[in-house]
């Protein structure tokens, strides 16, 4: 046994200066956050489970119910990527690009460019009393 001058139940004195000693180079890997790719599972996308014009309805019809235009363009854009992009531009008659600036988060898209959009996803929109 050592022996020291200090009671055993006395905390170590440490310097000013003194910084606890940092976790090993392999430690310090395996703190870092894991993310969902690096454990073999895909990353969640609302887009694989609208397979029929029933769900996506039903999401354009929650995000009109929120009230946030973002929120609607952004259930939009994925009602159109599970459609597939190139078929909505041939649908809609608008190029693909054009259609992927309309559906970027903060654009302001035509009404027009809108009701195309939802009519090539075979939904239809209206109006109800409060």
């Amino acid at each position: 046994m050592l022996s020291t001058n200090r009671p055993a139940c006395a905390p170590r004195r440490r310097d000013r200066h003194h910084r606890r000693p940092s976790l090993p180079l392999r430690h310090q890997r395996d703190a870092r956050p894991v993310s969902g790719t690096a454990l073999g599972l895909a990353p969640f996308d609302a887009a694989d489970y609208l397979r029929d014009d029933a769900a996506m309805a039903e999401i354009l019809s929650a995000a009109l119910e929120d009230g946030d235009p973002d929120v609607f363009l952004q259930a939009v854009r994925t009602a159109a990527r599970a459609r597939g992009m190139s078929q909505l531009a041939r649908d809609t008659g608008l190029g693909r690009e054009s259609l992927y600036k309309a559906l970027t988060p903060g654009a302001k898209p035509r009404y027009d460019t809108l009701l195309k959009l939802v009519q090539a996803l075979g939904v239809r929109l209206h109006a109800a009393a409060a």
